[in-house]
């Protein structure tokens, strides 16, 4: 056999085996998201965000975002400016059990142009604000710690769904904020039916 032939049957098989790989991680964390479902308690309107725009120009938008746990302590601050004329706060779910949980995802800007041109920026990815060491930051401690391992569980595959496909177990929810007044602090808020609220302090 000519080693080219070897090289290349050597290079199916490792392609092979990181394909195999990354599916069976894939089903191990969408399987116990069926558990973790029935360990986590039911919520409503828990605030998990407080917003508050600055102003904004042709330019840029500033604002002071900050992230919140279940006792409405904050853990992250965002207090900057982006690109752009609006904010747009993005939400990625975990649909298992007969609940959907609600995580914060993204906040990107857009900048709208002439003849209805809109420019949309990245953003800034949230979930490295909140999940550590095995735990997911807006669980507080005054919950078990199989609740927060537990809903940790949800919220990866909540965010590993964020960037691939949407599907009953998973969703991608937008709120727009150009609505909000400038100066004024406003909560939003999540409860595990999957709904989103916001409201002015």
């Amino acid at each position: 056999m000519k080693k080219s032939t070897i090289k290349i049957r050597f290079a199916s098989l490792i392609s092979l085996l990181i394909f195999l790989g990354f599916g069976f991680f894939y089903l191990f964390i969408f399987l116990r998201c069926f558990v973790a479902a029935k360990n986590v308690p039911e919520y409503s309107n828990v605030p998990v965000m407080r917003v508050m725009i600055y102003g904004n120009s042709n330019e840029t938008v500033s604002a002071r975002i900050s992230l919140l746990n279940t006792g409405g302590k904050e853990f992250a601050v965002l207090d900057r400016s982006w690109s752009g004329q609006t904010l747009t706060v993005e939400f990625t779910s975990a649909a298992f059990e007969g609940k959907e949980y609600i995580f914060p995802y993204r906040i990107y800007s857009e900048r709208y142009y002439p003849y209805g041109n809109v420019n949309v920026y990245k953003g800034t990815r949230l979930p490295r604000y909140y999940m550590e060491d095995g735990e997911c930051a807006i669980f507080d401690s005054s919950h078990t710690k199989k609740e927060r391992k537990s809903f940790y569980a949800l919220a990866t595959f909540a965010i590993s769904q964020a960037e691939k496909f949407q599907s009953k177990y998973s969703k991608i929810y937008s709120m727009n904020l150009c609505a909000l007044l400038n100066g004024e602090t406003y909560e939003i808020s999540t409860s595990s039916n999957g709904t989103i609220s916001i409201s002015r302090m």
